[in-house]
């Protein structure tokens, strides 16, 4: 009778720890899923001598997710005329303020010359310090329609960086804004 008791109490035990382990997996499953690499600092070649191969590139995967998540967010939430203010959450709700600023930086860094983009968020861009992305930048640049996109970053520091929701990236001194001959200021 005891052994009896002994053996339902071991299985109850057991069977209660399964359920544990399948909670504690179906977890860190879903962590997986939704955990975004922190962002990866160093040079390619500096990873592939340090042995820190796969940071470098799930980081460059990462960056490069993130611009076809704010191209997807854009798209699907202009209506023609406006951007909800939700298009910037839907973006933040899968990645990180920081590498969201370094991907919209970088977009309009590589684009200084597109005048689509205001004149207030090319100085903001010129401001962020984004070289750890790389000297190859179009892995990891938002490719959606350059007047759309800037709608896109006002909102974005409107309501993350400019109420101080989150950090900005690192930032790089301020560059004197570019001229023209005629004395035309970009």
């Amino acid at each position: 009778m005891e052994e009896q008791i002994r053996k339902e109490l071991y299985e109850e035990m057991k069977a209660e720890q399964d359920v544990y382990r399948a909670e504690l997996l179906a977890i860190e499953e879903a962590a997986k899923l939704y955990m975004e690499p922190p962002i990866y600092r160093q040079s390619a070649q500096y990873a592939m001598e340090h042995g820190e191969r796969e940071a470098y590139f799930a980081s460059r995967r990462a960056f490069e997710a993130c611009g076809n998540a704010i191209d997807e967010s854009v798209n699907s939430h202009f209506d023609g005329m406006h951007l909800p203010d939700s298009v910037v959450r839907d973006v933040l709700t899968k990645y990180s303020a920081e590498r969201v600023t370094l991907v919209l930086a970088r977009t309009v860094q590589e684009k200084e010359w597109d005048l689509r983009f205001s004149r207030a968020n090319r100085e903001w861009a010129r401001t962020v310090d984004t070289s750890c992305i790389g000297k190859e930048p179009y892995y990891c640049m938002a490719t959606a329609h350059p007047a759309i996109l800037d709608g896109f970053i006002s909102l974005f520091r409107k309501q993350v960086l400019e109420k101080g929701k989150a950090p900005e990236a690192h930032k790089k001194p301020a560059k004197h804004p570019q001229e023209r001959g005629d004395g035309f200021e970009l």
